[in-house]
């Protein structure tokens, strides 16, 4: 498949597109542009996720302080992480 893409990528070929009206720029450059667009804005946190985060971590605080209230799972917990006393 790539050869026969490279044998249609001439120069000639390229020339004779553009002059029967071919858009490159609206063909590639347009999708090209608005993937790279929507590869960066996924890698941006939303609001959404954001206060997702923050909910996440005040649940996994709470979790903490109520293990940490019960002696024997505060002790499985150190065991777990190899904070064994005894």
């Amino acid at each position: 498949m790539l050869e026969i893409i490279k044998d249609l990528l001439t120069k000639e070929t390229l020339t004779v597109a553009q002059l029967i009206g071919f858009n490159f720029k609206a063909a590639i450059g347009q999708p090209l542009t608005e993937l790279t667009e929507r590869a960066i804005l996924a890698k941006v946190p939303t609001p959404a996720t954001t206060d997702r985060i923050a909910a996440l971590a005040a649940e996994r605080e709470l979790a903490v302080i109520e293990l940490v209230q019960n002696p024997e799972a505060y002790a499985r917990m150190r065991k777990l992480y190899g904070h064994d006393d005894g």
